[in-house]
């Protein structure tokens, strides 16, 4: 292989490894973003129907119940204020008290979501083909329990996959015109050269065939 087509190759492999990280930290980007906006706006969900519930609760009236009124009083109170796709949890035994969410709660205490600095942090499961979005809220009142909020996101993942095959063709087409520019820019190149070079060539071969020559004062 000639030494300019090895520069060229050099060239497009340096292209595609640069392109290689900026399109995958592009498409990082913008999924954690989009993740980031959707657990925001479920965490304002999640804690309004907290603020709701707390506000509604009326302590010592749930304390002159019976057990049996207790769990309606608390089952009302929670479909009330904070309703679909979510759970109230007993933060003591993980049992779920009430669940508002299509799916099964279980494994709550190595989900990862206590004591977290982040008002809206969130923890990504899948679940077969889908992606739950999971927040949790500890409630003051009634003192004990959490909120859980199950959210499916399965359509984010399909955006981000879409947007992932364009972010390859974009970036295939940006390192097909950049190598294909460069492979004719120093094809262009090399030819001037030799062109340069033959030119040099023939003379050389015309001083040949007339040789200087040197004549006394």
């Amino acid at each position: 292989m000639k030494l300019w087509k090895r520069t060229v190759l050099l060239m497009l492999v340096t292209l595609l490894c640069a392109l290689l990280p900026v399109g995958t930290l592009s498409l990082y980007i913008t999924g954690k973003r989009s993740l980031n906006n959707a657990a925001e706006t479920y965490g304002r969900q999640l804690e309004n129907g907290k603020i709701l519930l707390e506000q509604f609760w009326d302590n010592s009236k749930y304390e002159q119940m019976s057990e049996t009124g207790k769990r309606a009083y608390m089952g009302f109170q929670f479909q009330r204020c904070c309703g679909e796709g979510m759970a109230l949890i007993d933060r003591k035994s993980n049992a779920v008290i009430e669940n508002l969410t299509d799916y099964k709660v279980v494994g709550l205490e190595n989900l990862g979501l206590k004591d977290e600095g982040d008002p809206y942090a969130y923890k990504i499961q899948k679940l077969g083909q889908k992606y739950l979005l999971l927040q949790l809220e500890p409630l003051s009142r009634p003192e004990g329990y959490e909120v859980l909020s199950v959210r499916e996101v399965t359509g984010l993942f399909a955006e981000l996959r879409q947007t992932a095959v364009w972010f390859l063709g974009i970036y295939l087409a940006v390192f097909l015109i950049a190598g294909l520019f460069i492979y004719m820019m120093m094809r262009r190149t090399v030819e001037q050269m030799e062109k340069l070079q033959e030119v040099a060539e023939k003379q050389e071969l015309l001083m040949g065939h007339f040789p200087m020559k040197c004549v006394p004062r």
